[in-house]
C-alpha cells in the first residue's frame, strides 16, 4: 500500500551515496532522486550509477525529482533520458513558475495554454519509455489551487500524467484532507513533512494529521510511495527520528485498512 522513502534534495549537501545508506540504515525502501544536486539532467552514466546503487541497498528510485516547469519544450529529452537511465517509474516536473491567481488576462491565459501544451508533448515522450509524469503540487504554479491543478489535469488528458500530493502549510487541517480526498484518483506519490508556515517540526508532532491523510490515501488500495522531505533543522539525527514515525504511520494505516 505504502513505501516509505525520501526526497533526496532534503539533504542537498550530502552525497546521493550517503542518502542512499541513510535510507538503507532507517528502513527508507524509496528515495526521489532531486535533478538540481544529485543527478543532472543528461548525465546518464551518473543516473546508471546510482540505479546500481540503489538496486545493492535495496531502494528503489521511484522517481526523478527534475525542475522541469513545462515553459518550453527545450531540456525535456535530457529529463526523460535521465529518468530511464535512473531506472526510476515516474518523472516530477513543475506547472510553470507563476500561480494561478493570475490567470485573468490574455496573457495569461495564453501562458496557461502553453504550459498544457508542453505537459502534454513531455507526456508523450515520457509514455514512450515507459515513464509516468506527476505535477508538484506547489504553490506559485498552476498547481497552487485544487481547482486549477485539476482542470490542468484535465486540460492534458494524458493517461500517464497524475498528481504529487502534500498539505499546504499555509492551509489548515481541514482543508487539505479535503483536498486530497477531492484529489485522490489523480494523486501519486506524497512528500511528507510536518509544517505550520514557515515552522518545522518532528513528523510524530502531526502524527494524528497524517493519520487522517493516510487513511483517505489507502482508500482506493493503490500503491504511493512517502517520501520524507526537509526534516527539521536538517540533521540526520531528525531523518532518524522522521523516519521512525513515518514506518509506525504506515504499519498503522495496513493495520486499519
Amino acid at each position: 500500500m505504502f513505501t516509505p522513502g525520501i526526497v533526496s534534495v532534503t539533504f542537498r549537501e550530502l552525497s546521493i551515496d550517503k542518502i542512499i545508506c541513510l535510507c538503507r540504515e532507517n528502513g527508507l525502501s524509496a528515495i526521489e532522486v532531486g535533478g538540481d544536486v544529485h543527478l543532472r539532467p543528461g548525465d546518464l552514466r551518473e543516473a546508471e550509477r546510482i540505479s546500481a546503487l540503489c538496486r545493492d541497498a535495496g531502494v528503489s528510485p521511484v522517481s526523478y525529482g527534475s525542475y522541469y516547469r513545462c515553459e518550453e519544450n527545450s531540456g525535456a529529452e535530457d529529463v526523460i533520458y535521465t529518468a530511464a537511465a535512473l531506472g526510476a517509474s515516474n518523472i516530477r516536473i513543475w506547472a510553470g513558475s507563476g500561480g494561478s491567481a493570475a490567470e485573468s488576462g490574455d496573457a495569461s491565459r495564453a501562458n496557461r495554454a502553453n504550459i498544457a501544451a508542453a505537459a502534454k508533448n513531455f507526456c508523450r515522450a515520457a509514455a514512450e519509455r515507459g515513464l509516468g509524469v506527476s505535477f508538484e503540487w506547489h504553490q506559485n504554479t498552476l498547481t497552487d489551487t485544487l481547482d486549477s491543478a485539476l482542470r490542468l489535469i484535465t486540460e492534458i488528458n494524458e493517461p500517464n500524467l497524475s498528481l504529487y500530493w502534500q498539505p499546504n502549510q499555509s492551509r489548515d487541517f481541514e482543508t487539505n484532507l479535503s483536498e486530497l480526498t477531492i484529489a485522490l484518483p489523480h494523486v501519486s506519490n506524497v512528500h511528507v513533512f510536518a509544517w505550520r508556515g514557515n515552522d518545522k517540526f518532528p513528523l510524530c508532532k502531526q502524527a494524528a494529521e497524517w493519520e487522517s491523510y493516510l487513511s483517505v490515501l489507502s482508500s482506493d488500495g493503490r500503491e504511493r510511495a512517502l517520501l520524507l522531505e526537509f526534516v527539521p533543522n536538517g540533521k540526520i539525527e531528525e531523518l532518524i527520528r522522521d523516519a521512525a514515525a513515518l514506518r509506525e504511520l504506515i504499519e498503522k494505516a495496513s493495520r486499519n485498512a
